[in-house]
């Protein structure tokens, strides 16, 4: 079974987007974007990392738990989707260069995000 990690500032959206996942097979968790995430990711072995932005000025952080989790030997299989909220790209000149696997734009239905996630894990 593959293990699905979801990390949001919102336990609420968090709740939802690890219970698609867990509806279409997939063992999930989930950790506040606080620190520990990547800790968690090499512990339980990880197949994804679900990042969902809750706010726009979510975006410098979700890009440097990417840059962290990229950095991490360990888990260079790992595959990453990031559900972004639109950003102006003035705001953040790195828009559309994450280093997640794929990136979606709120709003995103359940069936786009495991249409992805399929694509990525098989």
């Amino acid at each position: 079974m593959k293990t699905a990690f979801v990390a949001s500032a919102s336990s609420q959206e968090g709740i939802h987007w690890a219970g698609v996942l867990q509806g279409a097979g997939y063992r999930t968790m989930q950790e506040p974007m606080a620190g520990g995430v990547i800790n968690r990711l090499v512990e339980e072995n990880a197949n994804l990392l679900v990042i969902v932005e809750t706010s726009p000025m979510m975006g410098p952080r979700s890009s440097d738990l990417i840059r962290e989790v990229r950095g991490e030997s360990s888990l260079e299989n790992l595959k990453i989707v990031l559900v972004a909220i639109e950003k102006e790209a003035s705001q953040f000149p790195d828009v559309g260069s994450t280093g997640a696997d794929v990136e979606l734009t709120k709003p995103v239905s359940d069936e786009a995000l495991l249409e992805k996630v399929k694509e990525l894990l098989g």
